[in-house]
């Protein structure tokens, strides 16, 4: 459709406008730069009521993961950001979100790990793959049951992926 394209393009751009709130976000204003780095329960300990359901994206490309992460958050997810494997498994140890969002090829390792990781310890996690690097052969025969966004993908399509594996709950 027109609007997937357009709101392809701005995603594409790191711009992306939500016309319910009349606002733009942009990947350098402060929202975004803020959505790099996560909740802020999180960093400080103390553990909010969960309104929305929780995403972990695992990406070492910061742009991607403020633009990711603001589109998120504007459809009504809370999004928490790691950028190494090393850091989403040391989260994935004592924490538990809604769905996991990872990339395959992280600074410090295979995002493979982490998905591994998510299937023995937490099974019932909903795991989503986005990469750039997958062929459609290795799709087919590798990642089984694991939905596989290639980049460039349709944010449209996450999203109605993520609806209807964690839905957004109306306030």
């Amino acid at each position: 459709t027109a609007h997937s394209t357009t709101l392809w393009s701005l995603f594409q751009l790191g711009r992306v406008h939500d016309s319910r709130f009349g606002r733009t976000i942009d990947s350098v204003d402060r929202f975004a730069r803020a959505s790099a780095g996560g909740s802020q329960s999180r960093h400080t300990g103390v553990s909010a009521p969960q309104l929305c359901p929780q995403v972990l994206l695992v990406d070492d490309d910061v742009t991607f993961v403020q633009t990711c992460g603001a589109l998120l958050r504007l459809h009504g997810y809370d999004v928490i950001a790691e950028f190494t494997l090393r850091e989403s498994l040391r989260y994935l140890r004592s924490n538990t979100p809604d769905v996991l969002i990872t990339d395959l090829r992280l600074a410090d390792g295979d995002g493979w790990v982490l998905t591994e990781y998510a299937s023995v310890h937490q099974p019932r996690l909903p795991v989503v793959v986005i990469t750039g690097t997958a062929y459609v052969m290795e799709t087919e025969h590798c990642y089984g049951r694991i939905p596989v966004f290639l980049k460039p993908f349709d944010p449209d399509a996450l999203l109605r992926y993520l609806e209807c594996v964690c839905p957004v709950r109306e306030r």
